[in-house]
């Protein structure tokens, strides 16, 4: 009798110790699952530099105002030369029509006629300028002229912190993370349309896709043919 209580309080013992073991196991895996259906915790932050630090994408408008003196001066040297290097912006970036506000005192005069002679220096399309009443753009005492660009990227502003490093004990990324990064690409883009979507594919160059498909049908090799002198540049310049 006592080696049969013996054998059964051996068993009980052995299976209160491995119930205590998967109870542990469970409840450690329990407290490190991590609930990623549930709403975010307190404190969580991104550390995506383009959510944190976003590129804004827009036109950027251009504006020249010529102030005019005397009407039978003109414009000056350096009045010239800004109207002239506008001009040339507008012929690289402008994207709408090139508006031109002449008050009406300035009608007429050797001024507009200078500006007449840029616009055809600078070969700008006469189709591309528009004249509007005297004052919409303008303050009615100068010539003014505006266009819009395409698509401009706007780099996000850095070098803010908040707080110092040194001193923090939190395992998260810093407000400044990233930052930089936004900002060179939105320095180096060379066109900002790449940030808003993707381009829309071109049309396939069809010349040597028709030669192959051609040789293909006709039971011929596909591979281009490699002259003997050009097998033997070849085999030189491989041993080199």
């Amino acid at each position: 009798m006592s080696d049969f209580r013996t054998r059964n309080w051996g068993r009980s013992a052995r299976a209160i110790a491995l119930a205590a073991l998967v109870a542990v196991s469970t409840g450690g895996l329990s407290a490190c699952r991590d609930d990623v259906d549930g709403a975010p915790v307190a404190g969580w932050s991104t550390i995506d530099p383009m959510v944190n630090h976003p590129i804004a994408v827009g036109v950027r408008p251009y504006q020249l105002s010529l102030e005019l003196g005397d009407e039978r001066q003109g414009l000056s040297r350096q009045q010239a030369d800004d109207a002239r290097r506008f001009f040339r912006r507008y012929r690289l970036q402008g994207a709408t029509a090139l508006v031109i506000d002449v008050p009406e005192h300035a009608r007429g005069s050797l001024a507009e006629s200078q500006v007449q002679a840029l616009l055809a220096n600078e070969a700008v399309p006469a189709r591309a300028v528009r004249y509007v009443p005297a004052g919409q753009y303008g303050d009615g005492g100068s010539i003014t002229m505006a266009f819009e660009t395409g698509y401009v990227a706007h780099p996000p502003e850095c070098g803010y912190w908040p707080e110092n490093l040194s001193e923090s004990r939190e395992n998260v990324p810093y407000w400044n993370f990233g930052c930089a990064q936004s900002r060179n690409l939105a320095m180096m883009v060379d066109n900002p349309n790449d940030l808003i979507g993707p381009r829309r594919t071109t049309a396939r160059s069809s010349d040597r896709r028709d030669v192959v498909w051609r040789k293909y049908v006709g039971g011929e090799a596909t591979d281009a043919t490699t002259t003997e002198v050009e097998q033997k540049a070849n085999v030189s310049t491989t041993g080199q």
